[in-house]
């Protein structure tokens, strides 16, 4: 028997962060860093440099990012497309923000995800990665509806609070009788 320790945890796949940052959204939309990492993930056709006058924008505006995207159609650097494109993306976030206090977290998770296209683009993919990558963040939303199932008051925020916490060492086994083994380079 032997553990893996230090390997790429859970938490730390790329496919997994995107999801907790869609998640961290419906928490918290002025989280500027979430929404950067998941405007284009499935891609929307924001490019960067439409990017960085929505950014600019929201400075000057002395608003969050996710409001700026909200108010795109107000900024004349950006193409008409990508305008259209980051006002659908925020509308879609705020709809799901208007349902959370009616639905349970795991519902909400799983169908805000969904609406969000990634699971759609990892399976449209259609190879060996994605379809692993597709796997991880249906764990990740089992992880939700376990978590909602075994708390009194489960809640997107208690569930964001408790993966914040993990860590390689905190998913070790170390009580058992089994080698532990670590990546080498």
């Amino acid at each position: 028997p032997y553990t893996i320790v230090g390997g790429l945890s859970f938490y730390k796949r790329k496919e997994v962060k995107d999801t907790v940052a869609y998640l961290r959204l419906l928490v918290n939309p002025n989280d500027s860093e979430s929404v950067l990492r998941v405007i284009n993930e499935p891609p929307r056709g924001i490019g960067a440099t439409s990017i960085q006058h929505i950014r600019t924008f929201a400075d000057e505006h002395n608003i969050s990012i996710f409001e700026a995207f909200i108010s795109a159609h107000q900024i004349t650097t950006i193409q008409k497309r990508a305008a259209i494109a980051a006002k659908t993306f925020a509308e879609m976030v705020q709809r799901f923000i208007d349902l959370k206090p009616d639905l349970p977290p795991a519902e909400l998770a799983v169908s805000f995800i969904e609406a969000t296209g990634l699971l759609r683009m990892l399976k449209d993919e259609n190879t060996e990665e994605s379809l692993d990558r597709w796997n991880n963040v249906q764990r990740l939303l089992s992880n939700i509806a376990e978590m909602t199932a075994r708390e009194e008051n489960p809640s997107l925020e208690a569930f964001l609070q408790q993966i914040a916490l993990v860590s390689d060492t905190d998913e070790a086994d170390t009580t058992k009788n089994r080698v532990a083994l670590m990546t080498m380079h």
